[in-house]
């Protein structure tokens, strides 16, 4: 398991280590996709770093999530092209701010990994995300797959949906792992892998639709 958790950290650099040959001729949404997607990629291996040697990485994540959340949220409401999304999305940017604030410093500790926030934040990406690939799909149904953007939201609705489902059942798959039957690493890493096939699709399509890359 140690094997397919170090292959599959190293899967998070496929996308950016394909998108990085094209980088120049990128949207500046698509440039903002691809800092977001390094981003993450640079925490997951520190965070498989210093797990790995069994050092405390929790407070990494919760520092993650608000950094992560901004941008995720920054980049659903752009594409969804309301005339007020600026004003939409410093709404619900310092109201997410205040939460995990709140439940992260104030309630508890940045050094304990907090479920709770994640499960909420999952809840408002899953929302939010699988609305915007369904305004892709009523929009344009014949060439909804030669859109980038709808590669990358269901990116991030496909892991966020798994990780709410896993934050959801928690105490269920633990027990299930604590009895030999599931292994609660596996599943993770197969979102990962999920998430970063899908974000590897986002660049293709992009390059493809610029007539960039034609094999």
């Amino acid at each position: 398991m140690r094997l397919l958790i170090n292959l599959t950290i190293l899967t998070d650099f496929v996308p950016i280590l394909y998108g990085l040959r094209f980088y120049r001729t990128f949207s500046s949404d698509l440039k903002f996709v691809f800092f977001f997607l390094l981003f993450t990629a640079l925490v997951d291996l520190v965070g498989g770093i210093t797990g790995y040697n069994s050092i405390n990485n929790e407070w990494l994540f919760n520092l993650q999530s608000p950094v992560e959340t901004i941008a995720e949220l920054y980049l659903v409401l752009r594409w969804f092209n309301l005339i007020n999304y600026q004003m939409i999305y410093s709404f619900l940017s310092i109201g997410y701010l205040v939460y995990w604030f709140s439940s992260t410093v104030l309630n508890s500790s940045v050094m304990i990994y907090n479920t709770d926030e994640k499960t909420i934040k999952g809840l408002l990406v899953i929302l939010l995300y699988g609305a915007l690939i369904v305004k892709f799909i009523l929009k344009d149904t014949h060439n909804v797959f030669h859109d980038y953007r709808f590669w990358f939201a269901a990116s991030i609705f496909t892991y966020y949906t798994s990780t709410f489902f896993f934050m959801l059942t928690n105490d269920y798959l633990t027990s299930l792992a604590q009895s030999g039957m599931l292994d609660l690493s596996f599943i993770n890493c197969l979102a990962i892998i999920a998430f970063n096939v899908l974000n590897t699709i986002t660049f293709k399509c992009y390059l493809r639709k610029r007539n960039l890359f034609t094999t």
